[in-house]
């Protein structure tokens, strides 16, 4: 804990909700306690000024930043095959997106307003690594019209999971007034967070309530998501009728191995509930309700082209 964070400025800077300017951590206790009480009970300290009441103020305080690793291979078509393929290996890092930091990719407040680097991690939107790889093959069937004109493409993505925070699920720092925080729980020293199990994808019980008024020690989108895996296969075949008219048969097979994509534990994306309002745990914390993309889908399609 910093010097900033147990003797806050006098007077605040910035907001920590779009209706407050002005949050009540003057006279925490030892430590930089926001409020006081028990568990789901929370009383926040008194204002900083309380000659102000909730103003709105909206500041440039969020920041991030990209850099990435862009690998890439192409073969131009020849021998009628053509395929490229890709590989990123990215790093996104900001301090939590806050909408009142003029970041409209927000998913809460900061954390903590005396010390913005709280929230410092991995962009909620960050994978550790993709993988795409496309091709087209032109049969080289020729003697009739049946299997001249037949071509076959492909397209393969793969990505590791995106980020997800460990959050309480209520405001056990400060209340929830003037404003909420969205304060993250303590984590256990040397237990094992990540499961990988449909019910339970991580260990909630790595994770403990922190003190009432107090921020927890767990860090801004610490756990890994599923990763996600799709293969699109597509088979066309061009007949000519006439010199100006043609018809074309398409067949397109979306998720063509009907691999599970697995959604983000619940909570969803930017947070996953781990308490309830009066601090007992959440049982569903850690479980995954839902998928991403589509199951196996197949269309056909037949066009006339003139």
């Amino acid at each position: 804990m910093t010097s900033q964070e147990a003797n806050p400025p006098l007077v605040c800077s910035f907001a920590q909700g779009p209706g407050c300017a002005n949050p009540s951590y003057a006279n925490g206790a030892a430590g930089g306690y926001f409020g006081f009480g028990t568990p789901g009970n929370v009383t926040s300290n008194p204002d900083l000024n309380n000659g102000l009441a909730s103003f709105p103020n909206l500041t440039p305080e969020a920041w991030s930043r990209y850099n990435a690793l862009l690998v890439s291979a192409n073969k131009r078509f020849s021998k009628s095959f053509q395929a490229s393929a890709s590989y990123t290996w990215p790093r996104c890092i900001d301090n939590g997106g806050y909408l009142g930091s003029f970041n409209s990719n927000s998913t809460g407040n900061f954390t903590n307003p005396y010390n913005l680097n709280s929230d410092k991690g991995v962009c909620s939107q960050n994978i550790t690594s993709a993988f795409k790889l496309n091709g087209l093959l032109a049969m080289p069937f020729h003697g009739n019209r049946l299997v001249e004109g037949w071509q076959i493409s492909g397209i393969l993505t793969a990505a590791t999971g995106l980020a997800l925070n460990i959050a309480d699920g209520y405001d056990e720092a400060a209340g929830g007034t003037p404003v909420a925080l969205a304060p993250r729980p303590d984590y256990v020293s040397g237990c094992k967070v990540q499961v990988g199990l449909v019910n339970e994808w991580y260990n909630p019980l790595c994770f403990t309530l922190e003190a009432p008024g107090a921020l927890g020690n767990t860090g801004r989108n610490t756990v890994r998501g599923p990763s996600f895996v799709d293969t699109d296969i597509g088979i066309m075949k061009d007949t000519r009728i006439r010199e100006t008219v043609s018809l074309q048969f398409r067949a397109e097979f979306f998720n063509i191995f009907n691999h599970t994509n697995l959604g983000l534990p619940t909570g969803g994306l930017g947070g996953a509930s781990l308490f309830l309002g009066g601090g007992q745990r959440n049982g569903s914390a850690g479980q995954i309700t839902s998928m991403v993309g589509t199951p196996r889908q197949i269309q056909f399609a037949l066009k006339i082209l003139f």
